[in-house]
C-alpha cells in the first residue's frame, strides 16, 4: 500500500495537468509515476494533438475600418460537441504518448487521474493503459461527483463500463482514493458543461 501523502501529491499533480486543458467543459489530467522511485514518468491532459489548430484569431476593426488581429480564442467549431471528440485526445492516452515521445518506459508504472478511475475511464483509454503496462490507476473518489450518474450519453456510460471490465480482466488495479481534492476554480474545473 502506498503512503497517503504520495497519493495526495500525485493526484495534485494530475489536477495541475487538468488545469492546462483548454477544453471549456471537461478538464482531465493524468500523471504516470514510477512507484519504486516515486518519480514522474510523464503527464498529460485532454487536448488537441501538437501543432493541430485549437485557437482562432480574434479580429477587430481599427479606426480605418480594417480588420486587425487582437488576440486568440478557442475555435468554437472544433471545441463544440461532437466535433471536439474527433480532435481532442484524452489525458490518459496523452500521458502515455508523452512517455513514448520521451523514451520512458511505462511497464509497471502507476497512473494518477484528476477524477475517479472507477467510473470514468473509457474503453479506448483502458486499452491504452493495459497495453502500456500500467499496473495501477488511482484518483480521488469524489472528484467528479459520480460522473456516470450525471452522464446523459449512453455510449459514454457503456464505454466506461467496458473499460472497467477490461481493466478487471487484465488485473489492472483501480483505486478510488478518499483524499481531499481542491475545489474547482476558473482554471481547475473538472466537469462544467452539458453533454
Amino acid at each position: 500500500m502506498r503512503n497517503k501523502s504520495w497519493d495526495e501529491k500525485w493526484v495534485g499533480r494530475a489536477v495541475e495537468y487538468a488545469s492546462w486543458s483548454k477544453d471549456p467543459s471537461t478538464k482531465v489530467g493524468c500523471v504516470i509515476v514510477d512507484p519504486h522511485t516515486n518519480t514522474e514518468v510523464a503527464g498529460g491532459y485532454n487536448g488537441f494533438p501538437r501543432r493541430v489548430r485549437e485557437m482562432v484569431d480574434v479580429l477587430k476593426s481599427d479606426a480605418k475600418n480594417v480588420l486587425r488581429p487582437v488576440g486568440q480564442e478557442l475555435d468554437p467549431e472544433r471545441w463544440r460537441r461532437p466535433t471536439k471528440y474527433m480532435f481532442a485526445e484524452h489525458a490518459e492516452r496523452n500521458a502515455i504518448y508523452n512517455a513514448a515521445r520521451l523514451g520512458r518506459a511505462t511497464q509497471g508504472c502507476w497512473a494518477y487521474l484528476s477524477w475517479d478511475p472507477s467510473e470514468s475511464i473509457c474503453a479506448d483509454c483502458a486499452r491504452a493503459l493495459i497495453q502500456a503496462g500500467i499496473h495501477t490507476v488511482s484518483g480521488p473518489s469524489e472528484a467528479i461527483q459520480r460522473r456516470l450518474d450525471m452522464e446523459d450519453d449512453a455510449g459514454w456510460r457503456d464505454s466506461c463500463k467496458t473499460g472497467l471490465i477490461m481493466m478487471g480482466e487484465a488485473q489492472l488495479n483501480v483505486r478510488s482514493l478518499p483524499i481531499y481534492r481542491p475545489k474547482p476554480g476558473p482554471q481547475t474545473a473538472f466537469f462544467l458543461g452539458e453533454l
